[in-house]
């Protein structure tokens, strides 16, 4: 097992992640914007731990992945939390198992290797 799979594994481990969801908006994300906003979503009482990769489209629009784990967790919330108007934020889908999350986060550890501006964090 190779550093990378060691680390996502560890991240699967973390907590219990339940949800995934994607903000897609007009704008380019800038990593320091991006923090700002998580720190306001991680600070809701039904959200216990967010696992974000920011990964680009082309040079001039980009998209945030999310792993969630909480409590009813809703679009409204993150729009409210993160200021982010709604239909920016595609549909909250259920995470089955440690599986399926490992492979999510992996993916997005694998992407993370491959382009310049890339860019994860984790609340």
């Amino acid at each position: 097992m190779n550093d990378l799979n060691k680390y996502a594994a560890s991240l699967v481990n973390m907590a219990n992640w339940d949800k995934t969801t994607v903000i897609r908006t007009y704008d380019k994300l800038k990593p320091h914007v991006v923090e700002k906003k998580l720190q306001k979503l991680a600070a809701r009482k039904n959200v216990d731990r967010i696992f974000a990769s920011l990964e680009p489209d082309h040079e001039k629009l980009n998209h945030l992945h999310l792993a969630l784990a909480g409590r009813n967790i809703t679009k409204r919330q993150i729009s409210n939390s993160m200021r982010v108007e709604e239909k920016h934020i595609l549909n909250i889908e259920k995470i089955r198992d440690k599986k399926q999350c490992l492979q999510y986060v992996s993916k997005h550890l694998i992407r993370e290797q491959r382009y310049i501006d890339a860019y994860h964090t984790i609340y």
